[in-house]
């Protein structure tokens, strides 16, 4: 198999739940699921359920279950024997609130405990002041300054990789570049996206700045890190990119849900788009 099909191969593959980490039982039962749909399908059209038991097959392969959830459903609802008999079963009774229920549960803890007011600690950390008597709504002259000698919206490929797993909390090799015309990766399976290069770029400036001005900021619930870097991109005046005045644009997009408007963060000179916020929201909260 060449590189590029053992790549794609590797990209969908779960870890998680294949190879020496396989789960047996939901292995067992998910091919139970697929024999038992997929010869329903042939009873009707025998090729078309040939090839969907094929696929079936092909997912339960690269991702060791065809049922989303199955992992979680078989630990909690085979009795204690059939697990055992897999390898699986516990020497102590098995607690419901127990492997990703309790890293839910630590989450859900850390964001309380930690939770900010984001306009709240952008004051405090001298990100923002008060400007034209709206408090809060403008770059300080020291943030703004420190922001324009850190951003690099032509930063190699390299950095802006170093950059993300800094602000992610991951490491570099964990991030998957996404073929897109927007600046998208892959974190922690998860698709993190900007409306362009000068975007990103000015969220891992504004990132380091804050690791370096704040204790408190690495410890803030990562959301709401992403929602204060967001707020400064919106608070941007000049473009990154070529120097133009940034203003706000209203714009009509269309998605699969219909139609609906935004207001847009762009340089009106080049059209470097450095935000895009939700203009049906009361607050116009951030979208990209």
């Amino acid at each position: 198999m060449s590189s590029d099909g053992a790549s794609v191969i590797d990209r969908l593959r779960e870890p998680d739940y294949t190879g020496d980490n396989r789960c047996w039982p939901c292995t067992v039962v998910n091919l139970g699921i697929a024999v038992a749909a997929c010869g329903t399908v042939a009873v009707l059209w025998v090729e078309l359920g040939a090839i969907l038991f094929g696929l079936s097959l092909l997912a339960i392969y690269l991702k060791g279950y065809l049922v989303p959830g199955t992992p979680t459903l078989t630990t909690r609802y085979l009795p204690e024997p059939v697990l055992q008999a897999f390898g699986k079963g516990s020497a102590t009774p098995r607690d419901p609130g127990a492997g990703q229920e309790w890293e839910t549960i630590a989450k859900v803890r850390d964001h309380r405990e930690n939770a900010i007011d984001v306009d709240e600690f952008l004051r405090d950390a001298g990100v923002v002041e008060n400007g034209d008597g709206k408090p809060g709504r403008e770059l300080s002259g020291g943030f703004r300054s420190a922001l324009w000698e850190r951003v690099d919206p032509e930063a190699g490929e390299s950095a802006v990789r170093e950059g993300l797993a800094t602000l992610f909390d991951v490491s570099p090799a964990g991030i998957t570049t996404e073929d897109e015309p927007y600046p998208a990766f892959v974190v922690d399976k998860r698709v993190r996206q900007w409306p362009s290069g000068s975007a990103l770029a000015v969220d891992l400036a504004a990132d380091a700045i804050l690791r370096e001005r704040s204790e408190d900021w690495p410890a803030v619930p990562l959301e709401q890190r992403l929602d204060a870097l967001g707020t400064v991109r919106t608070l941007i005046q000049r473009c990154p990119a070529c120097g133009g005045t940034v203003a706000e644009t209203s714009d009509t997009v269309e998605a699969c849900c219909g139609v609906h408007e935004v207001v847009g963060v762009q340089c009106v000179d080049c059209g470097e788009r450095l935000a895009e916020l939700d203009a049906t929201t009361d607050d116009a909260k951030l979208t990209s």
